[in-house]
């Protein structure tokens, strides 16, 4: 008992658990990137997409954004910002999965769901440890000197 309850109110793993959520949303985006782009091929990418009524080249737009957002995800870099732009792939995505019902074992929405909240959870928490921090875009603005 004395080691579960210095578990759960150890204060300082915090950082260290968003990292893990960090990489493991990167980890995931690499994956899906790499099925989109390797297993089944930019053709058939876009072929996905036409068919859901986008144009061909949001595929491409959709790869791209994939790929950015591990190299972000795994630097910590614009980590709140980047979890929210992805939800313009998850959002969307939703279209293919909803009509096959909740659970995921049906080809449903369960998991896409979760991979949403996943994504606006590490938005409230930010980047965790070991991260390069949002980088200031403008040098003379006294609110980004203040905090260096």
């Amino acid at each position: 008992m004395k080691y579960l309850n210095a578990l759960e109110t150890a204060e300082g793993w915090t950082p260290y658990g968003i990292f893990m959520l960090r990489m493991v949303l990167a980890l995931y985006w690499g994956v899906h990137w790499g099925y989109k782009v390797i297993h089944q091929g930019m053709a058939a990418t876009e072929q996905m997409f036409v068919g859901l009524g986008y144009p061909a080249w949001f595929a491409w737009g959709d790869v791209t954004l994939e790929v950015v957002a591990v190299v972000c995800l795994v630097l910590g870099l614009y980590v709140r910002t980047m979890s929210l732009a992805l939800l313009v792939i998850l959002v969307p995505a939703l279209e293919v999965w909803i009509p096959n019902g909740l659970w995921a074992n049906a080809g449903g929405y369960e998991f896409p769901v979760l991979w949403i909240l996943m994504q606006i959870v590490l938005a409230l928490l930010g980047p965790g440890a070991w991260a390069l921090r949002t980088l200031p875009l403008h040098h003379g603005d006294p609110a980004v000197s203040a905090r260096s």
